[in-house]
């Protein structure tokens, strides 16, 4: 996941660890926050009314998504208790995309001994028979 600044269409911005997937709704917020004001910012909870973290979001609800500045940045981590080397920005992620791909055999992704695929964070997915 990777830590972005979103602008919603009705104007609010949002800082996320965020997720893109395939299909709609396609992008997964972890422990999205509203800011507002200025440094200090502040962060609130999003949204309203919720404890939950994980929270999926239709495209056509977002005008934009960008790399946060270096404040808000770190407001945020310490906002969610992780570190720097913990989190991905957009331009940590933009250089990963760029290194020679790894030579998987036939296959796309990496497997285990087991032939089960491994993800990015080295967890693997097992698939119940």
């Amino acid at each position: 996941m990777i830590a972005t600044l979103l602008l919603l269409n009705n104007g609010e911005y949002l800082i996320s660890l965020v997720e893109q997937l395939e299909l709609e709704p396609s992008c997964h917020l972890n422990s999205p926050y509203r800011v507002t004001g200025m440094v200090p910012f502040e962060l609130t909870p999003w949204p309203n009314y919720t404890d939950e973290k994980d929270i999926l979001l239709h495209s056509s609800t977002i005008q934009t998504m960008c790399e946060p500045n270096e404040s808000l940045f770190e407001q945020f981590l310490i906002k969610i208790g992780k570190t720097r080397e913990e989190v991905k920005t957009i331009t940590q992620q933009l250089l990963l995309e760029n290194k020679e791909p790894e030579d998987y055999g036939d296959r796309d992704f990496p497997v285990d001994d087991n032939n089960y695929p491994i993800y990015e964070d080295g967890e693997v997915l097992y698939i119940e028979e």
